[in-house]
């Protein structure tokens, strides 16, 4: 079962790197710059936790509505991925 706290914190982040320098996420007067997302890819229609892994798959990052990749990752033998993004006015 996915956690919702988990699913709803990583919906704010992954929101947060795909705007601007200008609309960047301020959290207690910090301008958040960077994020790094992580997870796994797993074969399943309804969220199951214990599908298999997918392996060697390739995850894109992308603004809404783009085909430009801001940033990818291929998954390892587990189907875990590590995406690391700096945000800059000119990616999005």
């Amino acid at each position: 079962m996915v956690n919702t706290k988990s699913a709803f914190l990583f919906s704010m982040v992954f929101m947060a790197s795909l705007s601007s320098l200008s609309h960047a996420l301020v959290l207690n007067g910090l301008q958040i710059n960077a994020i790094q997302v992580t997870g796994v890819l797993r074969c399943s229609l309804n969220g199951n936790q214990y599908a298999p892994p997918l392996i060697g798959i390739t995850v894109h990052l992308v603004c809404d509505g783009s085909s430009t990749d801001l940033a990818q990752a291929v998954t390892d033998q587990y189907g875990s991925f590590n995406i690391m993004h700096a945000q800059t006015p000119e990616r999005c």
